[in-house]
């Protein structure tokens, strides 16, 4: 009998699912349009939700929904980004070379970007 090998099971050191976790949990200012407060709140609590109340006033603050989903996508790229960078490394270090020429080259749209308001 000839024992045939299935597909290699390779543990991917940096789970999709913690990436979605991180983006989830990612604060976007919210600005109240009657008293300018801002108030932080998760990317999470945007994705379920089209209204909010502002915590200093009071006022129902529509969100936008455009708005939060750019900031998204953006972070999403930075993400994968950062977590193509990390495997490549962990696969340089794993076959024995260094880690610093793995890295490409550092791409200003890698550089994190301030918490804009909505």
């Amino acid at each position: 009998m000839k024992a045939t090998a299935g597909p290699s099971a390779e543990v991917d050191p940096v789970p999709r699912s913690s990436l979605d976790e991180i983006v989830a949990n990612y604060q976007i200012d919210i600005s109240c349009t009657k008293c300018q407060t801002r108030s932080a709140r998760p990317i999470g609590f945007l994705r379920a939700h089209a209204t909010m109340l502002c915590p200093k006033c009071g006022a129902l603050l529509l969100l936008d929904v455009s708005l939060v989903r750019q900031e998204m996508r953006h972070i999403e790229k930075q993400l994968g980004r950062l977590r193509r960078q990390l495997l490549t490394v962990l696969r340089a270090r794993s076959q024995g070379g260094s880690a610093a020429e793995a890295l490409p080259p550092f791409d200003e749209h890698d550089a994190p970007r301030s918490r804009r308001g909505v």
